[in-house]
């Protein structure tokens, strides 16, 4: 061990991490690795996505909004709650998904959700005819 570097305790906690879950000014470090593209519910006025799951080319833009503000706020509770558990000078690092387009539908922002949505139908429509037997 260098000098200079104390013990490194790795702990996963169950619980919303859209919420607190250490004690005030305990962490030197946090690592957040794509579980903040999860939200913590869905948001109100997506009913309106016709079979989608995720923010498509076909999205109404009052369902990207939904989406947008829900979003907000989720990850502002998660940086209020992060603030509060890390002590003076520590580090907070985050890795998510981006893209560079400002278009919520974009291709680079929405491939992966459309090959989930794909095999989560697939899933639904071999459950129904499976249950139709």
């Amino acid at each position: 061990m260098r000098s200079g570097f104390g013990q490194c305790f790795v702990y996963r906690a169950p619980g919303s991490f859209y919420g607190r879950l250490f004690a005030a000014k305990s962490l030197h470090f946090v690592h957040s690795s794509s579980s903040l593209m999860w939200l913590s519910k869905v948001p109100g006025g997506v009913e309106m996505n016709k079979d989608n799951i995720y923010m498509a080319s076909t999205s109404p833009r009052s369902v990207i909004d939904a989406y947008y503000e829900q979003f907000q706020e989720d990850f502002s509770t998660f940086l209020r709650c992060r603030a509060e558990e890390v002590v003076g000078g520590g580090r907070n690092v985050l890795s998510m998904f981006g893209r560079i387009s400002e278009e919520a539908s974009s291709v680079e922002g929405s491939y992966a959700w459309e090959l989930l949505a794909m095999a989560i139908k697939e899933m639904v429509s071999e459950i129904w005819s499976f249950s139709l037997i």
